[in-house]
């Protein structure tokens, strides 16, 4: 086991439809729409960035946390289940000023935590650690570049192109059991 630092804890008091737009000292978006998505039987989601907002149609919760945060799913903890579950669509805009890449997460936590009442704080917790070991007859090359090609096939995981960094956040992000 090891220490993981920076874990948040995520709790939601409350749904966001239900809650009246608060006084929030958090930075947010100007015009936010936030309702329950319909139904959809491939559990599809769509998360897009635009010039001066974010579109989000089918988004778990879970997904906008992650992103709001720069956070892992294992990192969300103390959620209630729905958050994983129930879908939103969300329309966020600011007035007309075009919005950086790294202004997104910072509106978006601001709009999350008036809309549904979202409380957080970071803590450090022992959490098991997985250590990548290569066969004597792996031949790693350095990757230049931002492509990866992570694939799982046939009980084995193909790495054409990608970092160590890039290949160990892949993994943080599948569902992996033992023994196949």
């Amino acid at each position: 086991m090891r220490l993981l630092p920076g874990t948040a804890l995520m709790t939601l008091s409350s749904l966001a439809f239900a809650q009246p737009a608060g006084v929030s000292r958090a930075p947010q978006f100007d015009v936010v729409s936030i309702k329950p998505s319909a139904p959809d039987e491939h559990n599809r989601f769509m998360s897009r960035p635009e010039p001066d907002g974010v579109r989000n149609e089918g988004t778990p919760l879970k997904m906008l946390i992650m992103w709001a945060y720069g956070v892992k799913a294992f990192q969300v903890l103390n959620a209630p289940s729905w958050v994983g579950s129930e879908r939103w669509d969300i329309l966020a805009k600011t007035d007309g000023r075009k919005l950086s890449a790294a202004e997104i997460p910072v509106l978006l936590r601001g709009t999350l935590e008036n809309r549904f009442q979202l409380k957080t704080h970071n803590e450090t917790r022992k959490m098991p650690i997985f250590a990548l070991k290569a066969e004597k007859t792996v031949k790693i090359k350095p990757h230049e570049g931002s492509q990866r090609d992570f694939r799982w096939g046939y009980g084995s995981l193909n790495v054409k192109q990608g970092t160590i960094g890039a290949l160990a956040d892949w993994l943080s992000s599948q569902t992996l059991t033992r023994g196949g």
